[in-house]
Order: C-alpha cells, then sequence, then structure tokens
C-alpha cells in the first residue's frame, strides 16, 4: 500500500466549496500494490540505469471527481551517471489512472565542477497531464495548468563536502 498527499488548486476539484481555494491537500491512498525496482550498475564506473513501476486500485480522500476505484499504473526509467566532475541524473515517468488522466513527464540535471568549490549546474524538467474529459467545459486558461516545461541555471559554492550554497 501507497499512501501519500498530493496539492492541487481547489479549481482542479469538483467541489464548490473548495473551488476558489489556491491549495487543496488530498489524501491518496494506493491499495493493492505491486511493484518492481531493477537497477543496473554498469562496467563504467559511476553510470546505473533503473527500471521501476508499480500498479495498484487508487483512492482519493475527497471526492475531486475521479472514478473511484480506479487503477493507478506507473512506470519510471532513470540514469545517473556521477564522478569526481560530472554530476548528470535523468528520469521519465508516466502514471495512467483509469479512465480519468494520464501524465508523463521528467528531468535532466547537469552539473560540472570547475574545482573543489566552484560548481555550474542546469536543469530541465517538463510534465504533460492528458484528461480524459471535454476540456470545452473547463475555464479557458485551465489547459495551461495542464503543461509545465523549465529551464534552471545555478552556480554552486562547495564549503566542504557537506555544505553548498547554491544560486
Amino acid at each position: 500500500q501507497i499512501e501519500g498527499d498530493f496539492v492541487t488548486p481547489g479549481i482542479l476539484t469538483t467541489d464548490p466549496g473548495l473551488f476558489l481555494e489556491p491549495r487543496v491537500n488530498i489524501g491518496f491512498r494506493v491499495s493493492q500494490t505491486i511493484g518492481v525496482r531493477v537497477n543496473l550498475i554498469t562496467p563504467v564506473d559511476g553510470l546505473t540505469f533503473g527500471l521501476s513501476g508499480y500498479t495498484g486500485d487508487d483512492e482519493t480522500e475527497l471526492d475531486v471527481g475521479l472514478t473511484e476505484g480506479a487503477s493507478r499504473d506507473v512506470v519510471i526509467a532513470s540514469l545517473e551517471y556521477l564522478t569526481d566532475r560530472w554530476s548528470i541524473r535523468a528520469e521519465w515517468g508516466t502514471m495512467e489512472r483509469g479512465i480519468d488522466f494520464d501524465t508523463e513527464g521528467g528531468y535532466l540535471e547537469t552539473a560540472f565542477r570547475l574545482n573543489d568549490h566552484w560548481q555550474l549546474a542546469a536543469r530541465y524538467d517538463t510534465s504533460e497531464v492528458t484528461l480524459n474529459v471535454d476540456l470545452n467545459t473547463l475555464p479557458p486558461f485551465f489547459p495551461q495548468m495542464l503543461e509545465h516545461e523549465e529551464l534552471a541555471l545555478g552556480v554552486n559554492y562547495w564549503f566542504g563536502t557537506n555544505l553548498v550554497v547554491r544560486l
């Protein structure tokens, strides 16, 4: 069993009492869960591939317009390459929740150490939600809330192995 919360704008719920709330915490539970995770540590120092997934029966704490008893199916692939100078990580995943929605997304982050103290970093994130409903019944701005794309750049200063300041 997997339990947790997700945060959503009130407008994404079907509860009229929550419509104007900027953030609503919704508890979820995935019961009858079965999953697998496999990591392949390669002969190349620092290079690891991973694949994981699970399936189960999804339930939510509030009535947010989701089908009761729908299944949740998740698959995630990952890659990590870590050396003294390079740090490269990437994940890509998909989740299908019965007939209600599908979502996919991932990130690629990379960092390069110039010396013992200075490090340059970049991260790209993307996600997309596909609702299996008629989007014409939703507010005009709603489709914009279903896609996300972001690029972040950073400069890090390492005081030691356990203390870093990130900008």
